[in-house]
């Protein structure tokens, strides 16, 4: 049976005050506090996150970096990059 904690307990309050530090995500893994993004990408849903990834992908693409680094660097597929850049190409 665990114990049940109750408001003024030590090991209430400690658990309320423990805030885990600020790691930030993989796109700005410096701070959440210094991110340059609008949005979150904790809050966006997958197909947000998908399209932030191919725009990065474009933006990096345009660069300069080969397809093989932008699959290393964003752990897709070669494939998936060539589709992303296709799409692009093509409007869609």
């Amino acid at each position: 049976m665990t114990k049940r904690l109750r408001w003024g307990d030590r090991s209430y309050n400690r658990e309320l005050n423990d805030v885990p530090p600020d790691r930030g995500c993989e796109l700005c893994p410096s701070s959440c506090l210094t991110c340059p993004f609008e949005v979150c990408i904790e809050d966006m849903t997958a197909e947000d996150k998908k399209a932030k990834r191919n725009e990065m992908i474009l933006v990096e693409r345009e660069a300069g970096r080969t397809h093989k680094e932008l699959a290393k660097m964003f752990g897709v597929h070669l494939k998936t990059i060539e589709r992303i850049l296709r799409e692009n190409r093509k409007g869609g």
